[in-house]
């Protein structure tokens, strides 16, 4: 008789004992305590036996545990033989449209009956039909293609491929892709639709203009899908913690009543989460979904957590950069996905990767301890495809790479000494005022914004102003690119063809309002993409800037705002004026640009710093970070691979 014996009970695994004779107490209690480090287990008083999430890793690692002593019973087999063919569907999904399979026929089943205009497009390209098959397989996917690619359409034809053809779609996305990509994109792709679909936007409304929508959409029971698309910020659910002594806010260590102290939730928007929805779809989770549990969660990705979904219901995350920067960033997500099976950050953390601590008892996250493992556990769960293997395979797929360059510029100046005085005595004085950073991070805050322009100072506020040694190179750099400030009276906008299109993307929007003004004046029209910016203006902004007869040839956006989901591909080149912390940002401000939609051209990306500066650190840092992201998501393909797409520049 074996040792224990594991068995399917609804959705969990039960694990109990048998006959404990047969191994050593020193051994059995090894392995038990080994079994209680597998992922999602816990004890279970009322069923006397060590519970696990149904999932087949979970399995194989209890396997690994007890070996030949463990016995499956008869509903965990028959589940097993089934996930395991789900499993290997799966695997097949992910190799059709790329490697050794790239011209491969992918044959979807519903997609083709049901939304006939969105499958002659999907023809085009395998490789997204082949991605549509992995989430119709997967229900609870991330869908890590690289930006650009084409997520929009994969996740539409998912749903429908995966069975979800009627009911409550709810499509959380940043505020500015909303409208221009979401809610056009389904008006594109699904147009024809054999079931009919419809479109409710929640974007720009107050909170009760926003329940009476959401209360009308509610009410659409007819065939076909209806999508609720929204800011992810409506499922922010606003944490604080309260002291009943009143003796603080809350939030200190001192105080004699910490113990006391209780936490508070105030959902935002509460009928959000009284819906079960048929399916969610989650874009750009790099923004929302990093600390989804414990203290540190955030408020966005907490009530991320709350949503609820049908039995079988299917849960899409989209982003191509889903750990800014960090490996351990992915727990938030796939927690989200699957919450019965990543229930610990620190469990899944030790599970793969060498945990040290350091000399103040913090602890570092070291080398990936066993890969096979890790990659077997993701290739369940993710899809990830890159632009340059798509390129190479089919050059009509996608655009050629991206040429990197690496513009210093030196500071003179006053901006030179505005910045050297702030490094040397985190102070400096400006027309009389004096601007004094308080703390580190308000210094390297401080020293960033120098880096870019002089400023004033207006009250406890920073204003940038000319002279900016970095808006001296763009005058030149638009002169050469056929951009030319306004002279006795001409017209401006040069429609021949060797003008190209320039975006230009910074972290700072009062910079970017700055630049607008000043080339404004020079007679050199622009657009402005940034977070003061209001949906319809974006909406027409983006569908100008893609007219070839458009006179506008420069595009300024606020990375953070002008930098996630939306389409800017008619640029020739892409000026990534100043980094932030992050390389994810910078990279998916690039791909704005560079899509699928255009193979024609080739994209310039010029980053520009200051010399002498911190700018130059920061580079440093991301380059790091950047390797770390695509040994991560790319090592499963092979080190070669991997290297080949971190983006070496010139």
């Amino acid at each position: 008789m074996s040792i224990v014996t594991a068995e399917r009970v609804g959705n969990r695994v039960h694990v109990t004992e048998n006959v404990k004779q047969r191994l050593a107490p020193e051994e059995f209690d090894r392995r038990l305590t080994n079994s209680r480090a597998v992922m999602g287990g816990r004890w279970s008083k009322k069923a006397h036996a060590w519970t696990y999430p149904l999932d087949l890793e979970v399995c194989r690692d209890l396997r690994e545990v007890w070996g030949n002593d463990l016995t499956i019973g008869p509903k965990l087999h028959q589940w097993a033989w089934s996930e395991r063919e789900r499993e290997n569907a799966l695997n097949m999904a992910r190799a059709l449209g790329s490697g050794d399979d790239a011209y491969a026929e992918v044959e979807l089943d519903i997609v083709p009956q049901l939304a006939p205009f969105m499958w002659r497009a999907m023809q085009r390209r395998p490789y997204q039909a082949a991605a549509a098959k992995f989430i119709a397989y997967g229900r609870e996917v991330l869908c890590a293609d690289q930006p650009g690619i084409g997520k929009t359409i994969e996740a539409l034809a998912g749903l429908i491929e995966g069975g979800v053809h009627h009911g409550h779609v709810l499509i959380l996305a940043p505020r500015t892709s909303t409208v221009v990509v979401w809610q056009a994109e389904i008006h594109r792709w699904l147009a024809g639709y054999k079931h009919g679909a419809t479109t409710t936007l929640l974007t720009g409304l107050n909170a009760d203009k926003m329940e009476e929508l959401v209360e009308e959409y509610l009410t659409y029971d007819e065939p076909g899908l209806h999508f609720l698309i929204a800011n992810a910020e409506v499922c922010r659910i606003d944490k604080s913690t309260f002291c009943p002594d009143e003796i603080c806010s809350g939030d200190e260590d001192w105080c004699p009543s910490k113990s006391k102290h209780i936490n508070k939730s105030e959902v935002r928007q509460p009928i959000m989460f009284g819906i079960l929805w048929d399916a969610i779809i989650a874009d750009e989770t790099h923004k929302w979904l990093i600390n989804t549990r414990g203290k540190k969660a955030s408020q966005v990705g907490y009530g991320f957590g709350k949503l609820k979904s049908v039995e079988d219901g299917m849960r899409l995350a989209l982003t191509g950069t889903p750990l800014k920067g960090k490996r351990e960033n992915l727990f938030g997500t796939l927690n989200w996905l699957r919450p019965k099976v990543y229930t610990s950050k620190w469990r899944w953390i030790e599970e793969h990767f060498i945990v040290f601590k350091n000399h103040w008892g913090g602890r570092i996250i070291g080398d990936m301890m066993n890969e096979e493992k890790f990659y077997r556990r993701l290739d369940s769960i993710m899809i990830r495809r890159t632009k340059s293997e798509l390129h190479r395979i089919n050059p009509t797929w996608m655009a050629p790479d991206k040429v990197y360059h690496d513009i210093v510029i030196p500071c003179e100046g006053k901006q030179r000494k505005m910045y050297d005085m702030m490094l040397e005595d985190a102070e400096v004085e400006l027309d009389g005022k004096y601007l004094t950073a308080t703390g580190i991070l308000a210094e390297m805050t401080r020293l960033k914004q120098m880096a870019q322009s002089y400023g004033r100072i207006e009250g406890d506020t920073w204003i940038p102003t000319t002279p900016s040694n970095k808006f001296d190179w763009l005058i030149e750099f638009l002169d050469a690119r056929g951009i030319s400030r306004k002279v006795g009276g001409q017209k401006t906008g040069d429609l021949s063809d060797d003008v190209h299109k320039v975006v230009l993307a910074s972290q700072f929007t009062k910079l970017i309002n700055l630049y607008a003004a000043e080339l404004t004046g020079m007679g050199i029209q622009c657009y402005v993409i940034t977070g003061e910016t209001k949906e319809r203006d974006a909406v027409r902004i983006v569908e100008r800037w893609a007219d070839e007869e458009d006179p506008v040839r420069v595009c300024l956006i606020n990375t953070q705002a002008g930098g996630v989901s939306i389409t800017l591909d008619a640029a020739d080149d892409i000026v990534i004026h100043d980094e932030t912390w992050v390389p994810d940002e910078s990279e998916q401000a690039e791909d704005r640009c560079h899509r699928a939609s255009r193979v024609d051209h080739q994209l310039d990306v010029w980053y520009l710093r200051s010399e002498g500066t911190m700018e130059a650190n920061i580079a440093e840092a991301n380059r790091d970070k950047a390797e770390n992201n695509h040994v991560v998501l790319d090592a499963r393909r092979g080190l070669a691979f991997a290297r080949e797409n971190l983006g070496v520049r010139t």
